[in-house]
């Protein structure tokens, strides 16, 4: 009887540690001027990543000042596929 109560409760300590490393949870929505990105990996690594797309988006309009863009819809993504909306 004791032996099956502590496999019990090392399987909920199991299925409790594995839910809490679901990379599927905890995301959260970094916003920039003009970008929004999604992300799992954590506030600082968002931000990093907001201000990458920031710098990339200086960039080429510095460098094609006279284009006229026109913005696509937007794209989502995660580790298993990539859609559109």
């Amino acid at each position: 009887m004791r032996l099956l109560a502590i496999s019990a409760l090392m399987a909920l300590m199991l299925a409790r540690v594995t839910d809490a490393s679901d990379p599927n949870q905890n995301w959260i929505e970094i916003r920039s001027d003009h970008f929004t990105v999604a992300t799992n990996a954590g506030e600082k690594e968002g931000r990093r990543v907001a201000e990458q797309f920031e710098q990339m988006r200086s960039m080429f309009h510095a460098a094609f000042a006279t284009f006229r863009v026109t913005w696509g819809s937007r794209c989502t993504s995660s580790r298993r596929k990539m859609k559109r909306r």
